[in-house]
């Protein structure tokens, strides 16, 4: 056990990379290590890493890192005296969630070890504060700034004529001078041009793009990267305009200053092929796609899962995998029905109840004394008559900012994965439910169709044979007490 001396401070780093350009999240932690071993600060084993993340207004992926640390504060389970960053850009480039953090950090009494600056900051002093939160403004503005001008620099080359920044399209290579580095001009790859031009005439001539994937992995063509050309890859290809020298900007095209290797006519001639509807890469393209409900459905003779096919009939049916008990299930009508029930139970606003598992571990515990502290606090704001009006706002703010994150947090102890997306806050489970995942949807499937929840979906056999008998009256969904 390592003992400190009383003056000894502790910290927790915080690293952030977001792209191959920056810096990384290695060589943050060694200039964290460096700094701390310098001002005798020990540095904590645990730390919070996000790694090819940005931090940005314009950020889409999440930082798990900086959520766990927003959490770990919030819920007292910071338990170092520093937080340690190379640079405040690190914490945030976003001044909301900036200065979030740096309330957290001032309500716990822990301050910021910005090893840049060579400078430990107190957030709850005022000039500290001041200069946390001008670095976030200083952030904020500076990724507008490189947007408007990445922006501008975007448009110019594309009314130039220029080919897109970064790596050549396959059948096409840059050339650059050798003396200077600079780019010369783009120009043409013989062998995997003529993979271009057989890859659109084939596809013009109606062959699938399936049966083109196949025959390209049989002779040996391969990627740049010595990759299969998979249908979606071969798709991507497809719709480059770069092939019939284009350059798309926005909603504009402009004629691009390299060789073409397909014409015009026929480039535009493959768009309206592979866009028409129905479209498929062989007789039943994407028809197996869709099918999601299909292993959580049983046949009620035998309990045997059911097999889809389209022998007799192109949008396929259901059977019973087992003895063949159950037969001509039209699988649009099953699918539709089965989705059309579990629309209606996710959005019950009461359907939370069944849809998460009891937790009772320590966090869990935590977080919800947390959301009682945080409302009786929220209470005792509204009746205390002796400060502003307007303090009395932002803190309110800053209140329901960490209720959601612990709300957020228990929500994704409790919620099994796959519900997490579908069952949150909000009306518009249809538009989510349309776009998870069909994996998702299968697991989805599987958990609700339970004894437990929904009840074990189960096909029934027909009473006659010849006869149509409705989706409706051939289901049924057993459920425990059944």
């Amino acid at each position: 056990m390592t003992i400190l001396a009383a003056d000894t401070l502790t910290g927790r780093a915080y690293v952030r990379c977001s792209s191959n350009n920056d810096q990384s999240v290695e060589g943050q932690l060694d200039d964290i290590g460096l700094a701390c071993a310098e001002r005798g600060v020990m540095l904590s084993a645990e730390r919070y890493e996000d790694n090819d993340r940005s931090a940005s207004i314009h950020a889409t992926k999440a930082r798990e890192g900086y959520d766990q640390l927003i959490g770990d504060l919030t819920n007292g389970r910071f338990t170092d005296q520093l937080l340690i960053i190379t640079d405040s850009s690190r914490g945030s480039r976003r001044v909301g969630e900036w200065v979030l953090l740096i309330d957290l950090l001032a309500e716990q009494g822990k301050r910021v070890f910005v090893v840049d600056d060579e400078q430990i900051y107190d957030p709850t002093n005022g000039n500290d504060r001041h200069h946390l939160v001008g670095n976030a403004n200083n952030a904020e503005k500076f990724i507008w700034e490189l947007k408007q001008k990445t922006g501008r620099g975007m448009a110019k080359a594309a009314k130039k004529g220029k080919m897109h920044g970064g790596q050549s399209n396959y059948g096409l290579r840059k050339v650059y001078d050798s003396d200077t580095g600079k780019l010369i001009g783009t120009e043409r790859v013989e062998d995997e041009a003529r993979v271009i031009e057989e890859l659109f005439q084939r596809v013009r001539a109606k062959e699938t793009i399936a049966s083109i994937s196949r025959d390209f992995e049989r002779r040996g063509i391969r990627s740049r990267s010595g990759k299969v050309f998979t249908q979606q890859t071969l798709r991507k290809m497809l719709t480059r305009p770069a092939y019939t020298a284009l350059r798309k900007y926005k909603d504009e095209e402009y004629e691009g200053n390299w060789p073409a290797i397909i014409d015009r006519e026929t480039w535009r001639a493959v768009q309206d092929i592979i866009s028409s509807p129905g479209r498929g890469s062989s007789k039943n393209a994407g028809k197996l796609t869709h099918e999601f409900t299909g292993g959580a459905v049983k046949c009620d003779v035998c309990g045997s899962g059911l097999t889809l096919s389209y022998n007799r009939k192109d949008t396929g049916e259901y059977r019973c995998a087992g003895k063949g008990c159950v037969s001509g299930i039209d699988k649009l009508e099953l699918d539709d029905k089965l989705e059309t029930v579990i629309l209606a139970y996710l959005s019950d606003p009461h359907r939370g109840e069944q849809l998460t598992r009891e937790t009772d571990d320590t966090e869990a515990s935590s977080l919800r004394a947390e959301i009682a502290r945080l409302d009786g606090e929220r209470r005792a704001l509204a009746d205390d008559m002796d400060i502003s009006v307007e303090f009395a706002k932002r803190r309110d703010v800053r209140i329901t900012e960490r209720v959601k994150a612990a709300e957020a947090r228990l929500r994704e102890l409790s919620t099994p994965s796959a519900l997490r997306d579908l069952v949150g806050p909000g009306e518009d489970v249809a538009r989510r439910w349309a776009a998870a995942s069909v994996p998702a949807k299968r697991e989805v499937a599987a958990l609700l169709f339970t004894p437990a929840i929904l009840g074990e979906a189960r096909i029934t056999r027909k009473h006659a044979r010849n006869v149509i008998v409705p989706i409706e009256d051939r289901i049924i969904f057993r459920r425990e007490q059944d």
